[in-house]
């Protein structure tokens, strides 16, 4: 039997996939694992103080792209699950803060949304998806520049032009944005 994937690890927990036995677990730093079936196709995930979100991308399990969040004082209720907009959107990448949950999509959109599933807001972002980060109520999202195409090849010479957006999630405003040093 294969052991576990890890899809999120941080100081608040972490989240395992036991792809061969179709269940996840969420392991917060203080409390019991919770463990459920995966019946989606879940490939991504994070992990909050408050939460986990874990999230489908485009032909996981078959279907369309899914994103899940779990609030850690709720276990006991239903899973709830976000609405992603179109049936081609994609979730790309996925964070938990301490009241939000955020993704990162192929249509190259960043999708807000409190613990309940409830949609925040929707941003448009210049580019494709590189990656999300979160804590507290912060989130830092990275978005390859309008216009840059990704490398070819894991061997291309060509900088990855990426850029940035700082935003607070609670005070609905942009703390910073700006181009990503990259060292070569």
């Amino acid at each position: 039997a294969a052991g576990p994937r890890f899809l999120a690890w941080n100081a608040r927990g972490h989240v395992a996939m036991f792809r061969d036995q179709q269940r996840m677990e969420a392991h917060h730093a203080e409390g019991q694992p919770q463990r459920f079936s995966d019946s989606l196709g879940l490939n991504m995930a994070a992990i909050s103080e408050s939460a986990c979100c874990l999230a489908a991308g485009a032909g996981a399990g078959g279907g369309s792209s899914q994103l899940l969040i779990r609030p850690v004082e709720r276990w006991e209720k239903t899973v709830l699950s976000a609405s992603m907009g179109a049936a081609d959107e994609a979730v790309e990448a996925v964070a938990c803060g301490s009241d939000f949950v955020a993704a990162l999509t192929s249509k190259r959109l960043l999708r807000l949304y409190g613990l309940s599933g409830l949609p925040l807001g929707v941003l448009s972002v210049a580019g494709d998806s590189v990656a999300l980060a979160a804590r507290g109520p912060l989130l830092l999202a990275v978005t390859r520049e309008a216009g840059a195409a990704p490398p070819a090849d894991a061997d291309d010479e060509a900088d990855d032009a990426l850029e940035y957006r700082l935003l607070d999630v609670r005070g609905r405003s942009q703390r910073m944005a700006g181009r990503l040093p990259l060292s070569p």
